[in-house]
């Protein structure tokens, strides 16, 4: 199991002070500068001349160049430029990539129907009948002319028949939990492979803050649980399996969005019974204030996207961190400035 809450923290602390990455603060001196001399000089020319020509250009430039600072700054808080990034890496074929490069792998997508109805075959059937499922197009057929079973004729005779009797025992999960599973903190929710709850408390005078460093009437982080452990991910173009390793002293860059489960309000004298023992039992205080608890999991069975580095070795396919930085380019189409990403990236596929 690998423990993501520090790194959480440490985002969250670049998040609320004075950053604006990522552009480096150097350029942003620069720009500040430039922007004063040229001020200087359109207000020499419009006072001396008469001519505000010279001034409106620099507004209007200025205007532009802190939109595309604001632009990219915003998308790095949101961490839309890595989705951006995850989304636009074409996938990789697992039987034709090379040992040590970077690959991009999503779990199986078109058979995700298939998959559903299988498993609602197995639960509403008795064994007998599943095994019949599972067998080979030849048993199926000598089966058939015994009898039927339940009165139910089972037939595998079309091509399409005979490529669900090929897949139907591969495709029960799209991730699989490796040799150890993740259980939600707050909503209980078993086999996961990544799991994050993060408790947020608004800053109000009187109210002792978790972070003193902190000022008041803004939301920190008062308490966070993120944790990934190794899993298995099937690749959608060759159907190869590969071990996907989040586990301990893995760097792991999740882009999973958590849903907002909790949100109390002023009016609210006193909290729900759920909440004040999950607060009391990670001994945090469960007095009535602003709260807001988001969770967010990826469990077994769900589609997920990878980035990482590809490792091979008797056979096994294993996706590691990348050893060095890797960088996301500059996405002009959206007017993103490049930025390097340490660790593997794990999200939602596009």
């Amino acid at each position: 199991m690998n423990d993501l809450s520090n790194a959480l923290r440490e985002q969250d602390k670049k998040r609320h002070c004075w950053s604006c990455k990522p552009i480096p603060r150097v350029a942003i001196l620069v720009l500040v500068l430039l922007f004063l001399l040229g001020l200087f000089l359109s207000i020499f020319i419009l006072v001396v001349v008469h001519n505000a020509a010279f001034f409106l250009c620099l507004l209007s430039l200025s205007s532009l160049v802190a939109s595309f600072l604001l632009w990219n700054t915003l998308n790095w808080r949101r961490k839309a430029d890595l989705l951006l990034y995850l989304h636009s890496f074409p996938d990789s074929d697992l039987s034709f990539a090379p040992h040590a490069h970077l690959v991009k792998i999503t779990g199986v997508r078109d058979l995700m129907l298939l998959g559903i109805f299988l498993i609602l075959v197995y639960r509403i059937t008795d064994s007998s009948f599943r095994s019949l499922l599972c067998a080979t197009p030849t048993t199926v057929a000598q089966s058939t002319k015994q009898g039927s079973h339940n009165g139910l004729l089972i037939s595998l005779q079309t091509k399409s028949e005979q490529h669900l009797a090929k897949h139907q025992c591969k495709i029960a999960k799209i991730v699989m939990c490796g040799s150890a599973s993740l259980e939600s903190s707050y909503e209980k929710a078993s086999r996961c492979i990544y799991t994050s709850t993060v408790l947020y408390e608004y800053g109000e005078l009187g109210l002792k803050p978790v972070d003193d460093s902190r000022a008041c009437f803004q939301w920190r982080l008062a308490y966070s649980e993120r944790f990934s452990t190794d899993f298995y991910i099937t690749d959608s173009k060759s159907g190869i399996r590969a071990l996907v390793k989040a586990g301990p002293d893995c760097k792991v860059i999740p882009l999973i969005i958590e849903s907002r489960l909790v949100t109390t309000t002023r009016k609210c004298n006193t909290l729900s019974t759920h909440l004040r023992k999950w607060l009391r039992d990670r001994n945090l205080s469960a007095e009535a204030r602003l709260l807001r608890l988001e969770e967010g999991y990826v469990k077994e069975g769900s589609v997920v996207s990878v980035i990482g580095m590809l490792h091979r070795s008797n056979d096994i396919v294993t996706i590691v961190q990348p050893p060095e930085l890797i960088s996301t380019g500059c996405l002009w189409k959206k007017l993103l400035l490049p930025i390097d990403v340490d660790g593997l990236i794990v999200g939602p596929p596009g």
